[in-house]
This record gives C-alpha cells, sequence and structure tokens, in this order.
C-alpha cells in the first residue's frame, strides 16, 4: 500500500480512537486493509470493549471521489459483512453502493468472532435489543466522525436490525432504511403467524433447558466442504420418495440451498415445521431434476454461482449465532415483541423476493408514518440479492 493510502488508514484510526474511549471501546485491532476494483479502500477491524466477543466492522471507501452519505450495513444471521455484503469480491453491492457516493460501514455482530471454545452462555440475552444496541453504537461512534447523512441497510436477520434502529433513532442527519428480504410481522389472521408463535415457544423451551446457540450454517458449512472433497459421494441423505438412494454430497448442496424451506431442523420434531419454514422456497433459485439414480440428478442455480456460496462460506466466521436472536424474529413475526413500526419516520426502501420471505404487504402496513417504497423480485430466492450475477440489475436498483 502507498503512502498515500497508509496516511488514510492511518486516519481513520487517529479519528476512531479518539471517539471510542467516551462511547466505551477499549481497544482497536486492524484485521487487514486492501483495494478493491482499484478504487476502493476495504479496511477491516475489530472493536473490543468489556464484551467477550467485539464488534467487526468492515469500511470501504473511494480513494479518489469525496462521499456524499454513510450507509451503516447489518447482514443476516451466522454471516458476516464479508460474506454478506463484500462477495463475490469482484461484484458486490458493497462496491456498488461506494460507485453510488456512499462511505459503506458493515457492523458484524459479535458472535461471528466466537471460538469453538467458548462461554455460550452469555448468548442468553444476545437477542435483538442486543444486536440493535451494538449496531447503534456504531454509528453514534461515526457518526461523531463523519457528521454526514446517513441510512441503514440491513438483510435477512440484519433487516430487523435496521428497523428496530429506526424505531427508536430521529437523528436529523438518519435519512432511509433499506431492506431485503425480511418480514416484520406477519398478519394475524394468517398461517404463518401461528407458526410464528409455535416456533417462539419451542426456542424459549430450548433456552430455559440451557441451549443458546444456533448452527445451521456450520451445517451448510460441512454440505459445501463435502461437495467440494467428494461430490459423487454418499451424503447420507435420502431422496424423498418416490425416489430411491441418498443424494451425492453435491446434490444435497443444491437440494439444501433450492429448497432450504423444506429442510427440517433442531425443533421439528416439537413443531412439526420445517426448520425454515418461512422461505417460500429457499436460499437461491434453481432446478433440480432427479434421476433414476442419486448420479443421474440434474442441478443448477439460475442466478447465483456454486463458487460464489464456496467464497461466502470461506468467508463466514464462527457461523453460529444466539438462539435468543432466533426469539427476537418469532416474537417480532408474532407481535411479541415491541418494535415500534409507526415511529419509524424515514423513507423505507423495501424489497423482498418471491421464494424468499415473499409478501411483506402486511408489515409495510405498519409502517404509517413512513413513506415505503415496495417491490418484489420475481424467481429469486433469499440470498440472491446479494450474490446473484446480474443483482445490481435485478434487485440493487429497486433497493
Amino acid at each position: 500500500m502507498n503512502e498515500t493510502l497508509d496516511n488514510m488508514v492511518s486516519n481513520i484510526l487517529r479519528q476512531i480512537r479518539e471517539k471510542a474511549a467516551p462511547i466505551g471501546f477499549t481497544r482497536i485491532e486492524v484485521v487487514k486493509t486492501s483495494i478493491i476494483n482499484s478504487n476502493i479502500l476495504w479496511t477491516q477491524l475489530l472493536l473490543y470493549d468489556n464484551e467477550p466477543l467485539p464488534i467487526k466492522l468492515d469500511i470501504l471507501q473511494d480513494i479518489y471521489a469525496p462521499s456524499i452519505k454513510t450507509i451503516y450495513s447489518s447482514p443476516g444471521s451466522g454471516i458476516n459483512t464479508d460474506a454478506n455484503f463484500i462477495t463475490p469480491k469482484s461484484r458486490n453491492i458493497s462496491v456498488f453502493l461506494v460507485n453510488k457516493g456512499y462511505i459503506f460501514v458493515g457492523i458484524t455482530p459479535r458472535e461471528d468472532a466466537a471460538p469453538s471454545v467458548f462461554n455460550f452462555g452469555v448468548f442468553r440475552d444476545w437477542g435483538l435489543n442486543k444486536h440493535t444496541t451494538d449496531f447503534s453504537k456504531v454509528i453514534t461512534l461515526f457518526q461523531g466522525i463523519i457528521d454526514q447523512d446517513y441510512e441503514v441497510l440491513g438483510h435477512s436477520a440484519g433487516a430487523l436490525v435496521a428497523f428496530d434502529y429506526a424505531s427508536q433513532n430521529y437523528d436529523i442527519r438518519f435519512k432511509a432504511v433499506r431492506i431485503i428480504d425480511m418480514i416484520g410481522q406477519y398478519s394475524p389472521t394468517s398461517q404463518e403467524f401461528i407458526n410464528s408463535q409455535v416456533s417462539l415457544d419451542a426456542v424459549n423451551g430450548a433456552i430455559s433447558r440451557g441451549s443458546f446457540t444456533n448452527t445451521e450454517i456450520l451445517g451448510i458449512r460441512y454440505l459445501v466442504q463435502q461437495a467440494q472433497t467428494n461430490p459423487t459421494g454418499d451424503s447420507g441423505f435420502p431422496r424423498p420418495s418416490p425416489y430411491t438412494g441418498n443424494f451425492t454430497n453435491e446434490g444435497f448442496l443444491y437440494f439444501a440451498l433450492i429448497f432450504t424451506g423444506q429442510l427440517p431442523g433442531p425443533f421439528t420434531e416439537i413443531t412439526g415445521l420445517a426448520s425454515s419454514w418461512y422461505f417460500r422456497q429457499g436460499y437461491l433459485q434453481g432446478t433440480y431434476e432427479f434421476g433414476t439414480l442419486p448420479t443421474d440428478d440434474r442441478y443448477s442455480l439460475t442466478h447465483t454461482r456454486i463458487d460464489t456460496i464456496y467464497d461466502v462460506i470461506a468467508s463466514v466466521g464462527s457461523g453460529i449465532y444466539p438462539l435468543a436472536y432466533d426469539r427476537d424474529f418469532y416474537a417480532v413475526w408474532s407481535n411479541s415483541y415491541p418494535l415500534a413500526w409507526e415511529n419509524i419516520r424515514v423513507p423505507v426502501f423495501y424489497v423482498n423476493t418471491e421464494f424468499g420471505f415473499g409478501d411483506a404487504s402486511h408489515t409495510v402496513s405498519l409502517l404509517t408514518s413512513s413513506i415505503v417504497m415496495y417491490d418484489i423480485v420475481r424467481d429469486y430466492g433469499h440470498a440472491d440479492p446479494t450474490f446473484s450475477d446480474t443483482a445490481d440489475i435485478d434487485f440493487w436498483d429497486k433497493l
């Protein structure tokens, strides 16, 4: 890195250190700095305070052009900013936003830094409020440095953090909320509302019995590893009737990515529901055709390259997150969590996917104090909005 860029990084760190202590951050660790697409400086930091795990920040800014505003982003549960918003490296939503004039600040929750041996009991109370509080803390820090108009962006679980933040903040500099594929609340007359209540009870029961973590992403990491190292091997997972034999490792990975909403999970025996019952179909849109033998199965992803998914999983940290976070998703969806939708007064840009969370019109109806721009992108799965090769055309321009 040349002297000019070294000076930019040093300036960022100096300003953060000057403002960090009064907010409670006691140490800053630089993880890496690099250049993306020749014009964007990417600085990754860890912010430490009195909590057992740090918050990770990813700051992207144009080296040559001044920014016009800042966007603070919250990733989906179990993954981090790098995986959710900065992958693939050659074309991603963070670069898209920087080239639109933003400083991009990704705020990764603390659990991403959890080691395999850890006191997971601290996760007991790390629900939505904890994640929103940390998100807000970082925004306060950076606004004290940058002091320009800003927006918040969230995908999946991160979208609820963005909504929760917006319901509690009225800063004149705060200009918009941008939501990628999430439900805020289901209609009380819907089956999904009932499913949320059933799921909430199941998660509360697990927490009361001393279970504090969701490991879904670790399962996907395992499937990716098996598909990469032994694609035609026996996955151990049976193909659905009337087809015989087990999926191959690669076949089951594709099936799990496309039909995520059908797969059982740790609470299925209790709830009778699939683990991700809230997806209209799955993480990614694609096709799966069964053959006579498992090795005859044919499958493909419609918008996202499988290599992108491999890169995403390689970028994930611990891959776990608190069950308390799950608990609060279900509580918000079933109107058991006090999220004040009517307090959100900034414009909301709300774009869902057809095969992810689908219709969010009931949530839109609750945003009575906002101007809402709402759309559903057809033929997209839940994760396609940030990973698709054509997301800049299909999704980001709508967002």
